[in-house]
């Protein structure tokens, strides 16, 4: 996987500052604009680390909500579910690592390579899914409950409409560009 470090991806109200990927860690600074949010969802493969830089993290952990406020700390264990959200009036800042990382890496070099492809694109998520998908790449993160469900659909649909929205194409391409660039 390349190590290149401090290039941004993100989607709607999240930022992602890359600051190292490599075999032992996925680590970015992570900017969350107020009524950014990530459903419930678990890790299979990575414990993930949260250090709070600036404002206050709202976490649903196990059916309990945690607020991390700046200067404070997470760590939440593979395969337990959680939300993260910012539920205040200003952004929050903070530090994420994955430890092992798995594949997010390797998912966040998509979104880079979508970006590079298209820098207006404004929500590459599902193009990234889908790309990460059909390269055999664990997943990030899996969506439990009802939004779990809901993306069942949804990447099934995706599934189907590949040949008709290009993104067979851009799984062929980001091939080529992974190997190409040796990630």
């Amino acid at each position: 996987m390349e190590n290149k470090n401090n290039f941004e991806v993100g989607w709607m109200k999240e930022k992602f500052q890359i600051i190292s990927l490599n075999e032992s860690i996925c680590e970015f600074d992570w900017t969350i604009e107020p009524g950014g949010s990530v459903p419930s969802h678990i890790h299979r493969y990575s414990d993930e680390y949260f250090q709070v830089y600036y404002g206050e993290l709202t976490v649903q952990l196990n059916g309990q909500t945690k607020i991390l406020k700046t200067g404070e700390s997470l760590v939440i264990p593979k395969l337990t579910t959680h939300a993260v959200s910012n539920r205040s009036k200003d952004k929050i800042i903070c530090r994420v690592s994955f430890k092992p990382p798995a594949d997010q890496g390797k998912f966040f070099q998509i979104l880079k390579y979508l970006k590079t492809r298209n820098p207006n694109d404004k929500n590459p998520l599902f193009k990234a899914l889908y790309i990460s998908k059909k390269m055999g790449f664990k997943e990030f993160s899996s969506l439990q409950g009802g939004m779990g469900v809901m993306m069942g659909f949804l990447m099934g649909s995706l599934k189907l409409l590949a040949p008709f929205n290009g993104y067979n194409k851009l799984a062929k391409d980001f091939a080529v560009y992974q190997e190409k660039y040796s990630i």
